[in-house]
């Protein structure tokens, strides 16, 4: 499974997010993913997110307005609060005031898990998505996601790609 959590404000979804490139992760690839095969809620609960950025492709420069940057720096670390919401397969992560602030997919009774989230951008001349996965226990998880965001934004087009490794420990 892949994994593509690295979540920034939304106010830099264009500044941030323009990582993505080579990949060929798709809007397709992130929505819509099917449940999984565990039962119950235990793995609802609140989470402490780490997202490390191993790896950058594509066109990664972007702008926003006079600015002009790199979108994936590897070695960049973020982190969040994570709301996670298990009813039996289906598996949502929560973040607010990120740019993925929901991340939807299944778990597996065995722990594994896929999400993946989509967003938009200047009436939709950016375009991000993400595919997470990884295993969860009783006290977290890790795993892996890759980001894609590609698009123009203040003239410059990018297509951009982030690998991360992910981490959560589990606060309640």
């Amino acid at each position: 499974m892949r994994t593509p959590i690295r979540v920034l404000t939304s106010s830099l979804l264009v500044w941030a997010t323009a990582c993505s490139g080579g990949a060929a992760l798709t809007p397709a690839d992130v929505v819509d993913l099917p449940p999984g095969t565990a039962t119950g809620t235990a793995a609802s609960g609140t989470y402490d997110l780490e997202l490390y950025t191993v790896a950058c492709r594509g066109q990664c420069m972007v702008r926003n307005g006079n600015l002009t940057g790199s979108a994936c720096d590897v070695g960049e670390v973020d982190t969040a609060i994570l709301a996670v919401t298990q009813r039996d397969g289906a598996l949502d992560m929560d973040a607010d005031g990120l740019i993925f602030e929901r991340l939807d997919g299944g778990l597996d009774a065995d722990g594994r898990f896929t999400v993946g989230g989509y967003a938009t951008a200047q009436a939709g001349a950016v375009i991000a998505m993400v595919l997470a996965d990884g295993a969860l226990t009783a006290e977290g998880f890790t795993g892996t996601a890759t980001q894609r965001a590609h698009g123009s934004a203040s003239g410059l087009d990018f297509d951009c790609t982030a690998e991360l490794e992910l981490t959560g420990r589990r606060l309640r």
